[in-house]
């Protein structure tokens, strides 16, 4: 079975949105807090995040050969940083000024970024067998 990118980035396009709608969450939470910027800072590396992880699945769909199989490792990085991002936000330490996590929507980062790291992981082994070997 070839895989032709379509399922990596459905999952890259839910991850996207999954962090971008997190980071809005964010800012929304903190609006009334001591320190509202915190808010706008992980918004910020949230739309940073989400952006990178849906540029990446696009490029990886539209790509071909050594392309595909580049954005597919930088995809893979992405989602496997998304998944620790989510990880580490389900653990925070409950330290005054730091807002309340919107767990539901870690959890279902943490479960649609580890599908897309296992099929962007996948999906670059299959394209890195099918490159072109050196000896012809």
């Amino acid at each position: 079975m070839r895989g032709d990118g379509r399922a990596t980035l459905v999952l890259a396009a839910l991850s996207a949105a999954t962090c971008l709608v997190t980071g809005s969450v964010y800012v929304e939470r903190t609006g009334g807090m001591e320190l509202p910027e915190l808010g706008f800072w992980l918004a910020t590396l949230a739309a940073l995040g989400g952006s990178a992880l849906g540029a990446a699945g696009l490029w990886q769909y539209r790509g071909d050969r050594i392309p595909r199989l580049i954005a597919l490792i930088v995809l893979s990085a992405l989602a496997a940083s998304y998944v620790a991002a989510n990880a580490l936000a389900l653990v925070q330490a409950s330290a005054a000024g730091i807002p309340q996590a919107p767990r539901p929507l870690h959890v279902v980062g943490l479960v649609v970024g580890g599908a897309l790291y296992l099929v962007a992981l996948l999906e670059a082994s299959r394209a890195f067998r099918a490159r072109p070997s050196a000896e012809g």
